[in-house]
């Protein structure tokens, strides 16, 4: 036991030395953010499903927005990045007939919820009865399991208004284009 402490001690001054988290003087070694190699931060704002960029007002009465303007001025690629780093795991984005452990994302925009005849919906989602428009994708990605109690969609959901205006955008694209 005193062999592994010796051990553990010594590996932890030699980690100190190699790292250093102060210098000699007792002062961070680190000037500014750009001297790290990775600022972890930003990672975990990326991570935890919101872009980092100016939010709207997000006011929780969906109904007061001007939906078309606001999927009008929605960027597409950067909805196209989102959904492929955050959805495609679980939802397939390129073949409508292929799904994963969610339904595929192609023609999900209009169509109706819990449609796809080869997936196994949740009850809810099947009794659910409304086409997936831009007012219910919006309120569905903030909270899936507050928007609709019983969903079998484990997602945190996307708090940002225009990130979720960006993921409407380009679902509505691809679901336009297969309908062509």
């Amino acid at each position: 036991i005193l062999t592994a402490m010796l051990v553990l001690l010594l590996s932890s001054f030699i980690t100190d030395f190699i790292y250093p988290m102060k210098n000699h003087q007792g002062k961070s070694p680190i000037k500014n953010d750009q001297d790290l190699a990775y600022y972890i931060e930003d990672e975990l704002k990326t991570s935890l499903n919101d872009e980092v960029e100016e939010p709207l007002d997000d006011p929780k009465d969906i109904a007061n927005l001007d939906l078309s303007n606001l999927i009008a001025n929605a960027d597409q690629e950067k909805g196209y990045i989102f959904v492929k780093k955050n959805c495609s795991i679980c939802h397939s984005l390129d073949d409508p007939n292929k799904n994963k452990i969610g339904p595929s994302l192609i023609g999900v925009f209009e169509r109706k919820a819990g449609e796809i005849n080869n997936f196994k919906y949740s009850k809810a989602l099947k009794e659910l009865n409304k086409n997936w428009t831009i007012e219910n994708l919006l309120s569905f990605l903030e909270n899936p399991k507050s928007w609709l109690k019983g969903t079998k969609m484990s997602y945190a959901g996307i708090k940002n208004i225009n990130t979720r205006a960006n993921v409407i955008s380009y679902l509505k694209k691809i679901s336009s284009e297969i309908k062509n």
